[in-house]
This record gives C-alpha cells, sequence and structure tokens, in this order.
C-alpha cells in the first residue's frame, strides 16, 4: 500500500490516506480483540488511539505508526502462542512423569496433546531445553534414585520404569550418573569406601 502511494504520480488525498491507514488499524485492533481479552492488549489499542499521525499527508508517519502497531501486534501474539506453547509442553512433562512405566515415544505423547511428532519434538526442545528422549530418561533415573532410597530392588525398579531387562537399566543408569544403581544407593546411604 505504502509502495503504490509513493509511486503514484501524486500525492494522495489527505482525507483518503487518514481514512485507509485508521481503517487499517481498526482492522488490526479488531483482529486483536478476536484474539485476545482486552486487558491483554490495552497497548495496542493506546496506540492506536493515542498515536495517530498529526498531518495526515505525511506517509512516512503512517508508516512508523502502523509498522510500530503491526511490531506490538505480532509481539503479542508471539508471546501468546510461545506461552500457550510451553503450557502444551509442561502438561506433556507431567503426562510423561505419571506415565514413566509405559514405553514413552515421542509419537505417542505427541498424540496426547493433538501434534504432529515433528512439530511436538521442536517444540519439547524450544520449552524445556532438551530433547523428549533426555527429558525421559532424566525423569526415569530420578525416580529410579528415589526408588533405590526407598529400599526398591534394581529389577523392580527397572520394570516399574519400562526397561525390560535390568542389564539394560543398569547400563543407562550408569551412562546418566556415572555409577551403578548399587553404587549409587551405597554412595548415598555412606557405606561406599
Amino acid at each position: 500500500v505504502f509502495g503504490e502511494l509513493e509511486g503514484a504520480s501524486g500525492r494522495p488525498d489527505p482525507g483518503y490516506a487518514k481514512h485507509l491507514f485508521q481503517g487499517l488499524a481498526l482492522r488490526m485492533l479488531r483482529i486483536m480483540l478476536e484474539k485476545f481479552p482486552r486487558e491483554a492488549i490495552e497497548d495496542f489499542e493506546a496506540g492506536v488511539e493515542a498515536k495517530r499521525p498529526a498531518d495526515p499527508a505525511d506517509l512516512r508517519e503512517y508508516r512508523r505508526w502502523l509498522f510500530g502497531l503491526c511490531e506490538l501486534g505480532c509481539g503479542r501474539m508471539n508471546s501468546e502462542r510461545a506461552s500457550e506453547s510451553r503450557k502444551i509442553i509442561f502438561r506433556s512433562m507431567e503426562y510423561i512423569r505419571a506415565h514413566l512405566h509405559m514405553d514413552l515415544t515421542l509419537e505417542h505423547c505427541a498424540r496426547q496433546v493433538n501434534l504432529s511428532w515433528g512439530y511436538y519434538s521442536n517444540l519439547f526442545k524450544k520449552a524445556s531445553g532438551m530433547t523428549f528422549q533426555q527429558f525421559v530418561t532424566q525423569e526415569r533415573i530420578e525416580r529410579a534414585k528415589a526408588m533405590l532410597l526407598e529400599d526398591f530392588q534394581v529389577q523392580e525398579i527397572a520394570q516399574s520404569l519400562g526397561y525390560e531387562h535390568r542389564r539394560y537399566f543398569s547400563d543407562v543408569f550408569k551412562k546418566q550418573t556415572g555409577m551403578t544403581p548399587t553404587e549409587f544407593k551405597e554412595s548415598y546411604l555412606g557405606k561406599r569406601e
């Protein structure tokens, strides 16, 4: 729009420009009101109302004004999306913690929150700072530590955390902690030399 107006042979009628750009700003406001509660976009609404260019013929001022509104609106939308994404991933993390005994795959957990596995994987990494598999492994190891200190047997822990083989569980535990389950328990209880 600005390119066409600036490239026109004559300056646009100031009344036309004023109505066009204020109409665009009001349309953006309407869209923002459809997406967010009014109190969440008070700054955007104030920008629409208070910062209109004084000179209706100054296209640069209108450009700055509208682009400022666009940045404000896009920032609000991105923030809200990020917030919603984090909420989805945090709910998913709670699901994982409650279902450590299951065969937790990326695809299964993505289905639980109605996302494609690829998008879920990226979102998970952004929100948690680790991959899905790293998180599942970390949570299982933390649960295993607690169970070891509650005096569960290694075989019981492995089975309750979804590991079919005790040996594989012990290998994963050692890789994550630097100790076998037994060494961890002895170290924690002060029995290790």
